[in-house]
């Protein structure tokens, strides 16, 4: 008797599964996106009634969170142009 294929070990495509991990980059993206959007709206609202070390650790992660954007975004491209490729 065969193993219903839901139940196999790599029963996805590659092909298919470079679209999951596709979508899945752009879900993290999108959450990043909102995080950086977020920080430097706190930011710009709140940087003359904080802390100094406050507003250098905002400026920090901001920094960083756009970093892992720029990351993302890269990897979901060369992603994609592996894709059309195919």
């Amino acid at each position: 008797m065969e193993t219903p294929s839901a139940f196999r070990i790599n029963a996805m495509s590659g092909f298919d599964y470079e679209k999951e991990v596709i979508s899945y980059y752009k879900l993290w993206l999108g959450v990043l996106l909102v995080t950086d959007i977020s920080l430097i709206g706190w930011y710009v609202n709140n940087y003359h009634s904080v802390p100094q070390w406050i507003e250098y650790g905002c400026i920090i992660l901001v920094l960083m969170v756009s970093g892992y954007i720029v990351l993302l975004s890269s990897s979901t491209e060369r992603l994609i142009i592996k894709l059309k490729r195919q």
